[in-house]
C-alpha cells in the first residue's frame, strides 16, 4: 500500500518504510544482508504494492530513509520503449492523484526519466530534519 499522504509505503508484509525509518530499522528485517547502508540496496525479488509488480531499491542518508525508487515491472520494456515504462509509470501516479510530480510535507514524489541511464522510475524522496 501507498500512502502519500504520511509518506508510508508498505513494500511487503515486514517492510512498511515511512519519513522516520532509519537504517537500523532496515537492519531489524530479513531485507538486510549486511548491506552498508552508503550504496543503493536493491531488495531481491520484486515486490507488490497495490497489485503492482515492482523493482526496488532503497537509499539511505546519514542513517534514514533518503530515497525509495520504484521500477514497474508487470510489463517488459527494450531500451527502445523504456520512454513508455515512464508513461505508465505516470499513469500509476495518477490513480494516486499525482501528475509527474508532487511535494508534501515529509518529501515528494515523482515520475522520472533519466536518459543517461536510459531508465524510468517512481522516487519517493524523504526530505531530512
Amino acid at each position: 500500500m501507498m500512502d502519500f499522504q504520511n509518506g508510508r509505503i508498505n513494500l511487503a508484509e515486514d517492510l512498511c518504510i515511512g519519513p522516520d525509518y532509519s537504517f537500523d530499522d532496515f537492519k531489524k528485517t530479513p531485507y538486510y544482508n549486511q548491506q552498508d547502508g552508503i550504496r543503493v540496496i536493491y531488495l531481491e525479488g520484486e515486490k507488490v504494492i497495490d497489485g503492482i509488480n515492482y523493482a526496488v531499491s532503497l537509499m539511505f542518508m546519514c542513517e534514514k530513509i533518503y530515497l525509495i525508487s520504484l521500477l514497474c515491472c508487470n510489463e517488459t520494456f527494450t531500451h527502445k520503449t523504456e520512454r513508455e515504462r515512464k508513461k505508465l509509470h505516470d499513469e500509476i501516479l495518477k490513480k494516486y492523484g499525482i501528475t509527474n510530480r508532487k511535494e508534501f510535507t515529509w518529501g515528494t514524489v515523482s515520475s522520472d526519466y533519466n536518459p543517461k541511464g536510459d531508465i524510468s522510475s517512481i522516487h519517493i524522496t524523504y526530505k531530512h530534519r
